[in-house]
């Protein structure tokens, strides 16, 4: 089906539209996978093959490959996350107990915009403009938890975090096959808690007015990703790409709950991946994804670092201290696998399925009640309908099954209480691109 050949600048106008609304952060997403929509149907992969104007999110050298075009999505998620206690508070000194109990998240449903937009400079470079939600949790457990006081005894309790991204790239060819490029890594964060305020005397300046229940607050930071693509055979792509470290501004409002007084940086992420072309019109993919934690105190600091301060009477391990404690996660390496069948000229079919342990060890399950970031297996599927030779439709599914983790409560008594977190998501994301 042919379309109108005349250019028309309402598609790049539109785009550039969605993508600052998303910027500004007029809608909620929720945990929602960093990819477009073509991506998300091959779980996630595509380094080595980039296929439209959201190219960026995995490797800004994919740009150039993507041609003239502008690409607006909206995804809907829920997310199935819940927690248990078991055994009895001991009731001993300086002790903080957990109501026995099992609670389920009330927040659970969002709806996330992404917009991207791609312009060939020539026939060996390009620049563009992608946004897109990413590093989002969101929870909140009511009151009635804790026997009616709340999970932690200070009312209804749960964190919203939201990240979004914005990502200037330029990409240029070195060769038929091969390019590089480079973006721009701009995040604004969004961040609130409720509920914590019981947790006010292990606060490290002694005056928890920073602790939860503020409101939102905001914070801002700028990194770099860059990435490198080529075709090696005529029949396999190599890509990979790095993201920088992007170190934020401090949460203010909550200076006393993230360590170095409310400093949540975003972490280095880094990619390799494969496209092979098994036939002219069945591609498969493989690509790593290594997201390095460690590098983020927030993330990574142990809950051990609050337990020793406490003891030693150090402030620099209490909540917001310098050297604070934080989620304790560990780094996390993720392996997709993803095929891609072009039935027809109008019809291109995807599936995938990825694996990547979950960050939280055991020891750390407390800390992580409210931001249960437990998935480990993801399978999707996706499709492309192409409605003329400068309109597509494209759909993706993502269905990570329920995973348990369970570990001590380190406040209590040893073996007295034990946790369990639960988690469950389901994705589903449309989007519509324009040639032009």
């Amino acid at each position: 089906m042919k379309c109108n050949t005349r250019r028309s600048a309402a598609a790049p106008l539109f785009a550039t539209t969605l993508a600052l609304l998303s910027y500004l952060g007029l809608s909620h997403p929720g945990p929602a996978l960093a990819y477009g929509t073509k991506a998300k149907g091959l779980a996630g992969g595509g380094v080595a093959l980039s296929q439209d104007a959201t190219a960026a999110r995995l490797n800004p050298a994919g740009m150039v490959f993507a041609g003239t075009r502008a690409d607006t999505g909206l995804a809907l998620m829920t997310s199935e996350r819940a927690y248990s206690v078991s055994g009895q508070p001991s009731g001993a000194p300086n002790t903080f107990p957990l109501f026995p109990e099992s609670v389920e998240n009330e927040d659970s449903l969002a709806l996330v915009p992404s917009a991207a937009i791609n312009w060939m400079l020539d026939d060996r470079s390009a620049i563009g403009l992608t946004t897109y939600g990413h590093g989002v949790m969101y929870t909140r457990y009511p009151e009635t938890a804790g026997g009616g006081t709340g999970t932690y005894g200070a009312g209804a309790a749960g964190i919203r975090t939201e990240q979004f991204y914005v990502l200037p790239t330029y990409a240029r060819k070195f060769g038929e096959g091969s390019a590089w490029g480079v973006s721009a890594v701009m995040v604004y964060h969004r961040f609130r808690a409720q509920g914590m305020g019981s947790m006010g005397s292990y606060v490290s300046d002694g005056v928890p007015d920073n602790l939860s229940d503020n409101g939102t607050d905001t914070a801002f930071g700028i990194g770099a990703k860059f990435g490198v693509q080529s075709r090696v055979t005529p029949t396999l792509t190599l890509g990979a790409s790095y993201q920088t470290k992007v170190k934020m501004s401090r949460l203010k409002k909550y200076a006393d709950l993230f360590p170095d007084g409310g400093r949540f940086d975003a972490a280095p992420v880094l990619q390799v991946g494969a496209a092979w072309a098994v036939s002219p019109s069945l591609t498969a993919i493989f690509d790593i994804e290594h997201t390095d934690n460690s590098a983020v105190p927030a993330l990574a600091n142990p809950f051990s670092k609050f337990l020793q301060a406490a003891t030693a009477g150090n402030p620099d391990g209490l909540l917001g201290g310098r050297d604070g404690a934080g989620f304790g996660w560990r780094d996390v390496t993720t392996y997709k696998l993803g095929l891609q069948w072009e039935a027809s000229p109008g019809w291109t079919w995807r599936a995938g399925a990825s694996y990547g342990r979950q960050p939280i060890p055991t020891s750390e399950v407390a800390m992580n009640i409210l931001g249960a970031n437990i998935a480990e297996w993801r399978v999707t599927a996706g499709l492309t309908r192409r409605l003329c030779d400068r309109h597509e439709l494209n759909l993706s599914l993502m269905y990570s099954p329920r995973n348990k983790i369970s570990g001590p409560n380190p406040l209590e008594a040893p073996g007295q209480q034990s946790i369990e977190l639960s988690a469950r998501d389901f994705e589903i994301e449309t989007s519509y691109a324009w040639k032009f």
